[in-house]
């Protein structure tokens, strides 16, 4: 993922659909951005997206929660 892709939000492995179904409406989004936090040692490095969704609305978001449908 990177930069420009436009991506879709999908729901965390155990969550209700209708505990992530105002998510889902406001797909798709642009990434905008790209945060990385050092993970524990030993552990790969947490990476999260800024994106702006069809609504306006901006948020961050786990790599795990996306998922890319065009790409940049």
């Amino acid at each position: 993922m990177k930069t420009g892709d436009v991506v879709n939000f999908v729901s965390p492995p155990g969550m209700m659909p209708m505990e992530t179904s105002g998510w889902k409406q406001q797909s798709p989004g642009l990434i905008l951005n790209q945060k990385e936090k050092n993970g524990l040692s030993g552990f790969r490095p947490q990476v999260s997206y800024e994106v702006l969704w069809k609504n306006g609305e901006r948020t961050f978001e786990w790599e795990c929660y996306l998922e890319v449908i065009s790409t940049a």
